[in-house]
């Protein structure tokens, strides 16, 4: 069995802390759904189960790892709305500065 590595612990650190400021903070289902009806992109009521959307690419956290966490960084997402908005940066920018603001 592989052992984790310091990019899987820091997502497991990540994950926890994510799931402790969302108790927080009330928030328990996809947020990206919403938007995305108000923006008149998507037609659909969404309650679903939540998962981590993140506002750039795993990279993009490599050197900076402390952010996987910062509230302004991810929103929880079903996976059709996550993977509606996973390659369309223009989008997915829109959808974070709605929900979250500027970085």
């Amino acid at each position: 069995m592989r052992q984790i590595g310091k990019i899987g612990r820091a997502n497991a650190k990540a994950n926890r802390k994510i799931e402790k400021i969302a108790t927080e903070r009330g928030l328990y289902f996809c947020e990206v759904c919403e938007v995305l009806n108000e923006m008149g992109l998507l037609n659909w009521q969404c309650l679903q189960a939540k998962s981590n959307a993140h506002r750039h690419g795993r990279t993009w956290y490599r050197s900076q790892l402390d952010k996987l966490w910062d509230i302004k960084q991810w929103v929880f997402a079903c996976v059709k709305a996550h993977d509606f908005i996973d390659n369309k940066t223009a989008i997915r920018e829109e959808v974070f500065m709605r929900l979250r603001g500027k970085e």
